[in-house]
């Protein structure tokens, strides 16, 4: 617990410590100086033993109380915190733009409000890292950025023919490490440069999901693109392996180039998205922030 009823935990307890300490010396300096009140309040013990342990009982039934429910709040947090960190692992901030009058045409054709985010060129993200070079808070706050392609399909394994909700993100092979790096299972690195179009890496949550296995050939059905994908690895539960939900994750280039071709994909630039003209397509821009995986949110706008 960081803070209680918006006061800093550190200082209740400091002024807990202050206030006992207080206490415990006006009652030394009027044990010293009255003598006769320390025998009144001390014979009391031994003549009312019951009443004197329920007391303590009490104070102690009580204490316990208080410190149990602090204890359960603190393990709920952590467990929560947990497991968005384990979700979405050093991904502090993600950059979109938002067409109101696009989405809302999109929403009403697929039912999903957040069925897709409008995509921009890739040139935004050049005048994002133009802007941390330059600016010292940035530079300074900033840990990583990299520009990705995220959508949502539906994942069938052809050879399980088991299927499930998943997400398939394209980031260029020399993507920022601030986001983890990429490894297989046994903790061998895996390069999305030396991957040949149409495969993907699968996280360890997918795998168990969709019962899938090195070689398997998955089609991945959404709004924008209907894609063909072959497992090539399967990730680590670390840095971009996290998650408990299907994820595959795709070199940026592949996954602009099967977009593009696809017809009727809506994956085009609106004229006022910002950088417009510019060469290659993007959907978000992953921002990380220094700190740990959870003091880095208290950064995060």
């Amino acid at each position: 617990m960081e803070t209680f009823f918006g006061i800093p935990v550190t200082w209740l307890a400091a002024g807990a410590v202050a206030l006992l300490a207080g206490v415990v010396a006006g009652l030394a300096v009027v044990a010293w100086r009255r003598p006769v009140l320390l025998g009144l309040a001390l014979r009391q013990l031994p003549r009312r033993p019951a009443q004197s342990a329920l007391i303590v009982l009490g104070l102690m039934i009580s204490t316990t109380l208080v410190t149990a429910s602090l204890a359960t709040g603190d393990t709920l947090t952590f467990s929560l915190r947990s497991a968005a960190v384990d979700e979405i692992g050093r991904l502090d901030v993600v950059v979109t733009y938002s067409n109101v009058a696009r989405l809302a045409a999109q929403a009403v054709g697929s039912g999903d409000p957040f069925a897709q985010v409008a995509p921009f060129p890739m040139a935004a993200f050049e005048r994002l890292r133009e802007a941390r070079a330059v600016d010292p808070v940035l530079a300074r706050d900033v840990t990583g950025m990299a520009p990705a392609m995220w959508l949502t399909c539906r994942a069938v394994n052809l050879d399980s023919k088991q299927g499930a909700g998943a997400a398939v993100r394209g980031i260029p092979p020399d993507y920022d490490r601030a986001f983890g790096e990429l490894v297989s299972r046994e903790g061998a690195p895996i390069d999305l440069g030396g991957l040949a179009p149409g495969d993907a890496v699968l996280n360890a949550a997918g795998a168990l999901t969709l019962a899938a296995s090195v070689g398997d050939a998955l089609t991945c059905t959404g709004a924008s693109a209907s894609l063909r994908l072959r497992v090539a690895a399967i990730a680590g539960g670390s840095g971009l392996g996290t998650g408990s939900t299907v994820a595959l994750t795709v070199p940026l280039a592949f996954l602009q180039e099967r977009l593009a071709a696809s017809a009727g994909s809506g994956f085009s630039p609106s004229p006022d998205a910002p950088g417009a003209g510019g060469n290659g397509l993007i959907n978000q821009v992953w921002v990380s922030v220094r700190g740990t995986a959870i003091s880095s949110a208290a950064l995060a706008p």
